[in-house]
């Protein structure tokens, strides 16, 4: 078949999404009987003269291998992993987008992609979950093998090649590549997993399923031989090869497996065929898990990885497979779900509706660390957050050991009370503890003479600089910076990332405080909210789910507070500590946290 016309010069490209991978990856194999070195030659030969282009043979037979990406938990990093795949890979495929509902803000961007023929888009109405969004378009999928792949991962050059080239050599049914994770901002040979284990365990009341991802952690350039093609127990969905019948069956999704699970349940249905499960090292994948969110995922997310639909899973998973429902198959999953939605919901797993939508009252506000401690466990929060809570209320209590807030109490009980509020609301215990150390950058009292050192004692009172919490108190520390950048409008909300809200809801908390305690009353400052930050929070509020604190900022902004008592005014305008019977300010070195530069936190529980 000859191409004729001009706009079939990328016929090739277009039809089977050829990427920008080298043209020396193409010298290893053969494209629908075409040799690679006599394609390379026609493509160079169509480089030296565009017009040669008209006379290149378009393959008319169908790719191999058909890839579907599917939206994971978030649509951040949507076009970043198209983009890689394209580039990336260098043998034919077909590439379908498949969804059940797009942001606004994408859906113009991928339809345009569509337009050019960069991949297909495949909608999906009404389906809850990505493994539903698989299992419904599975029948049309009439190539040899299938590719899901999560829409934040970035797979590496010649990985299709090598998860191929296992799949024809040793029969697999499903074949995993290594999955490495990194935020994403340069190379990375930390293991996700480098395939997953089972472990079947027979007890008194039947049988329990362990899983393990192998090697997590560990760095891929470390291990060596140690990484070899060879079975193995499951992948995941972040990128798996399987058998196109095995797809077209349907017989490796299950109706009810969906949020948790659906990727071992497809292993085990394989091998019930006699179809094995295989890692492929030498195709290498990066999942992005820790790169930052914005506050636009958390509608999604917080749905991916819902309570009920993690139970519903686990429930049919037990019952499909004969495995009791206890902590050996299960717990470690519970775990990872409550972990992962509070990663970036900011609220706990079993925060109620009702407790969210409540305004705070002064008598629910804790200011000792005994009533904050006790609080916290009538909140329900687990006996290992309550105790890290003891420590770091000591921690603070040191930093802030002789200072003073301008109305005359301990700074203590301010940090206290500002992480009170943060547990009233049921915000997750990382954020209730960025509350109690919001002001320690700035308002510590001076433990050294050299402003770096003292720097780096406050850092590394809060964990180090690689910890999340050093960065969170950091970022709160130089939050007007970082308001005054937002561009004005509904555009700043768009551009929230995650610790930018995170930062938000402390600067509600902190606003909360002041007035729940009676601060504002006897503060000469006053509120430290500007309108436009207010209504920034108040928005950001309502999109994590947090009606109560919302509503409680528009009433500290209707009602102004009471005069405080004639003659009761200390005269300090700011924070203070005495120094020889002296009130003298704390020093508050803002300008050198500005200038101070924290690593990026990662999520060690991620999956």
């Amino acid at each position: 078949m000859i191409a004729t016309e001009a706009g079939q010069r990328n016929a090739y490209a277009t039809q089977y999404h050829f990427g920008t991978a080298p043209l020396a990856a193409l010298r290893h194999g053969r494209v629908l009987g075409l040799r690679y070195d006599r394609l390379e030659a026609s493509i160079l030969e169509a480089i030296r003269d565009p017009m040669a282009a008209d006379l290149m043979p378009v393959p008319t037979a169908r790719p191999r291998v058909t890839i579907v990406m599917t939206p994971r938990e978030r649509f951040t990093l949507t076009e970043r992993a198209i983009d890689a795949v394209r580039a990336s890979t260098a043998v034919p495929f077909r590439f379908i987008f498949a969804f059940a509902d797009l942001p606004d803000w994408l859906a113009p961007r991928l339809r345009q992609r569509a337009d050019k023929g960069e991949i297909e888009l495949r909608q999906v109405r009404d389906a809850a979950w990505p493994n539903q969004i698989r299992m419904a378009i599975a029948a049309d999928l009439d190539t040899d093998y299938v590719v899901f792949l999560d829409n934040d991962v970035v797979p590496e050059p010649g990985w299709l090649e090598a998860l191929l080239a296992c799949a024809d050599e040793t029969g697999a049914g499903i074949v995993a590549p290594l999955y490495l994770w990194s935020d994403g901002t340069g190379p990375s040979g930390r293991i996700h997993m480098a395939g997953g284990r089972l472990t079947w365990i027979e007890g008194p009341d039947g049988s329990s399923l362990r899983e393990e991802h192998a090697h997590m952690n560990e760095e891929a350039e470390e291990l060596g031989s140690a990484l070899s093609r060879r079975p193995c127990d499951f992948g995941e969905y972040h990128c798996l090869m399987i058998r196109g019948d095995l797809v077209r069956s349907g017989i490796v999704f299950h109706e009810r497996i969906n949020a948790l699970h659906e990727h071992i349940h497809a292993s085990l249905a394989a091998r019930e065929r006699g179809l094995a499960t295989w890692l492929e090292p030498a195709a290498r994948v990066t999942y992005l898990a820790f790169a930052p969110y914005t506050l636009r995922d958390l509608a999604y997310y917080s749905h991916r990885w819902s309570a009920d639909g993690g139970e519903e899973s686990i429930a049919a998973f037990a019952e499909r497979w004969g495995v009791q429902d206890d902590e050996i198959s299960f717990g470690g999953v519970r775990r990872f779900l409550a972990r992962h939605r509070e990663d970036v919901t900011l609220l706990r797993a079993d925060a109620p509706a009702g407790q969210l939508a409540r305004t705070m009252r002064p008598e629910d506000l804790a200011q000792s660390r005994a009533r904050l401690l006790d609080q916290a466990a009538e909140a329900g929060y687990p006996p290992a957050a309550i105790a890290g809570l003891g420590r770091a209320c000591l921690a603070a209590a040191s930093l802030l050991d002789g200072a003073y807030r301008a109305c005359g109490r301990p700074f203590l009980n301010h940090l206290v009370g500002t992480a009170s509020v943060l547990l009233f609301y049921r915000l997750r215990i990382q954020t209730v503890l960025g509350g109690l150390f919001h002001a320690t950058f700035t308002h510590a009292p001076t433990m050294t003479t050299d402003p770096q050192s003292q720097l780096a004692l406050v850092t590394q009172a809060l964990g180090g600089p690689e910890k999340t919490l050093s960065r969170l108190v950091h970022s709160y520390a130089t939050r007007r910076h970082r308001w005054k950048a937002l561009p004005a409008g509904p555009k700043a909300l768009e551009d929230l990332s995650l610790l930018d809200a995170e930062v938000l809801v402390i600067a509600a908390a902190n606003e909360a405080e002041m007035w729940l305690s009676g601060e504002l009353r006897h503060a000469p400052a006053g509120r430290e909210m500007t309108r436009p930050v207010e209504t920034l929070a108040k928005e950001a509020l309502a999109t994590i789910g947090l009606p109560g604190l919302s509503l409680l900022l528009t009433q500290i902004a209707a009602t102004p507070p009471a005069p405080a008592p004639a003659g009761t005014a200390i005269g300090a305008p700011a924070a203070f500590m005495f120094r020889s019977g002296a009130l003298v300010p704390v020093p508050n070195p803002l300008a050198l946290v500005t200038k101070a530069s924290l690593s990026h936190p990662t999520r060690s529980a991620a999956r």
